[in-house]
C-alpha cells in the first residue's frame, strides 16, 4: 500500500501548482505551498534500519526547509518501523500524534452498504468543482482557499482522477476523490458536512468510487482512515494492512 500511495502522490504533485515531491536518502520530502495541510507538506519516512537512520539525521534540516517557507510540517511513519526518526521528531517538537490506518480492498470483497437510498452519487465535471470544494471544506472544517489548488480543472481532466459528489435532490451533501493510477485506485478526501453525517452518505460514495474503479480495471482499492472511521470502511470490505502515525506540532494555545 505504501508504494501505491506514493505513486498517486507523485502523479498528483505534478498537477498542483508549485508542489514538489522528492526522494531523498531515507525519506520522501513533500512541499505544496498552495495546499498547506497534513501529508502535503513534510516527510514520509522509509522503513529499513538504514533508511530510518538517514531520515532521523536529516529530519531537522527538512523541518527547517518546510517551516521556513511558511508551510506546516508533518512526519508520516509506519508504526514501529522508523523508531529513530520518530524519536527525533519528538525531540524537534512534533509531539501531536495521529494514528492512521492503511486499508485495502479487493474487487471480490466489495460490500454494498445498506440505506441512503435517497442519495444520488456521480462523477462530476469541472464546472461543478467549486461545489465539491465547498462540500469538502465544510466537511473538513477547513478554509476553502487551503484546498482550492487541489480542486482545479488541471487535476480533474487528468485521466482517472475523478471527483464524486453525492446529492439529495440538487443539494450536494458528501464528496470524495478517486485517483486510479495504473491498476490501483486510491480514495481520498471523503468529506461530509456536519449536518449530513451519520446517514451513510460517505459509505455510499466510497462504495460507488470503488465499484467504478473495479469496473474500469482496478485490481485493488485503498484508503487511509482514522481509527474511528475504520469500522465504516470495514463494512464495505476494506481491511487494515498498515498502521501509520502522523506527527506534527501541537496546536498553539
Amino acid at each position: 500500500m505504501d508504494g501505491a500511495l506514493r505513486t498517486a502522490f507523485l502523479a498528483l504533485f505534478q498537477l498542483i501548482e508549485s508542489a514538489r515531491i522528492e526522494q531523498r536518502s531515507g525519506y520522501w520530502l513533500l512541499a505544496s505551498p498552495r495546499t498547506p495541510f497534513a501529508q502535503f507538506c513534510g516527510v514520509w519516512a522509509e522503513h529499513t534500519p538504514e533508511q530510518d537512520e538517514a531520515c532521523a539525521a536529516a529530519l531537522e534540516t527538512s523541518l527547517d526547509e518546510i517551516e521556513s517557507a511558511g508551510m506546516p510540517f508533518t512526519l508520516q511513519v509506519r508504526d514501529g518501523l522508523a523508531p529513530l526518526t520518530e524519536r527525533r521528531g519528538t525531540e524537534l517538537g512534533l509531539t501531536a500524534v495521529e494514528p492512521i490506518e492503511g486499508m485495502l480492498l479487493l474487487p471480490s470483497g466489495l460490500i454494498r452498504p445498506p440505506g441512503a437510498d435517497d442519495l444520488t452519487i456521480r462523477p462530476i465535471g469541472v464546472e461543478e468543482l467549486e461545489q465539491a470544494l465547498d462540500v469538502t471544506a465544510r466537511g473538513f472544517e477547513a478554509p476553502p482557499d487551503a484546498l482550492r489548488s487541489a480542486y482545479t480543472p488541471t487535476i480533474f481532466t487528468f485521466p482517472r482522477f475523478i471527483c464524486y459528489l453525492g446529492f439529495l435532490g440538487d443539494r450536494a451533501v458528501t464528496a470524495g476523490v478517486c485517483a486510479h493510477v495504473e491498476d490501483i485506485a486510491g480514495i481520498f478526501s471523503v468529506a461530509t458536512p456536519t449536518e449530513h453525517r451519520r446517514r451513510g452518505y460517505a459509505s455510499r460514495l466510497v462504495f460507488q468510487a470503488a465499484q467504478d474503479a473495479f469496473e474500469a480495471g482496478a485490481k485493488l482499492a485503498y484508503l487511509q482512515a482514522s481509527p474511528i472511521g475504520c469500522s465504516v470502511y470495514q463494512r464495505l470490505g476494506f481491511r487494515t494492512v498498515e498502521h501509520y502515525r502522523i506527527l506534527s506540532r501541537p496546536p498553539a494555545d
